[in-house]
């Protein structure tokens, strides 16, 4: 049960580990601890200053506020299946604007996105705006580099056969981020994260 309901909770304990932890994070990312100010999840994106938008799935699962003042998008992919290098390819495929006519809309995966992959009328559409996104009502411009946090066996296939990213993502295994957190520390911390919820009412 629990491997089922992992991919949908883990970002959120995901998020409570690298917060207490920075020094991990910033040893995985290649910075300095001191660079990371803060971490967050579910950030919108945005092209500031374009006539096109985002719909509301399009948010990072997390974003890392470098002290640089710049975000770290990170994509979490928790799932044992459905991550193949065809299937991630599909992911890949290059966004576009949507056929909504009441406004200009991306449409495309959030793998897409992060791996800037813009055919020419969403490039036309954005006019070299950077990609962005807001914390606290602060826009902050996304670092080229981003991560993705996915499983060990999900990495190793992509080490094989690896889909077509732009060579500027980092993986982490969320095993590692696991196992570097500690057993008892990690169910200590699910037991308080949802030790308050009325699971029969949800």
């Amino acid at each position: 049960m629990i491997k089922e309901l992992f991919p949908n909770i883990g970002e959120l304990i995901v998020d409570s580990i690298l917060g207490e932890d920075k020094n991990y994070i910033a040893k995985r990312l290649n910075l300095q601890k001191e660079d990371i100010q803060s971490i967050h999840r579910q950030l919108p994106l945005e092209f500031p200053g374009a006539s096109i938008i985002f719909d509301g799935f399009s948010t990072l699962d997390l974003g890392v506020l470098l002290a640089n003042g710049k975000v770290m998008p990170i994509e979490l992919k928790l799932g044992y299946s459905g991550l193949a290098r065809a299937s991630v390819n599909k992911m890949l495929s290059p966004c576009s604007v949507s056929n909504h006519t009441s406004e200009n809309r991306v449409s495309g995966r959030v793998f897409s996105i992060l791996n800037r992959n813009f055919d020419n009328k969403l490039t036309e559409v954005i006019h070299g705006s950077h990609l962005c996104t807001r914390i606290d009502g602060n826009t902050y411009p996304l670092t080229d580099e981003w991560g993705i946090f996915a499983r060990d066996t999900v990495i190793s296939s992509w080490d094989k056969l690896p889909p077509d990213f732009n060579g500027l993502q980092k993986y982490i295994s969320i095993e590692d981020i696991c196992s570097n957190y500690g057993e008892d520390k990690f169910n200590n911390l699910v037991r308080a994260l949802f030790s308050n919820v009325n699971f029969y009412k949800t």
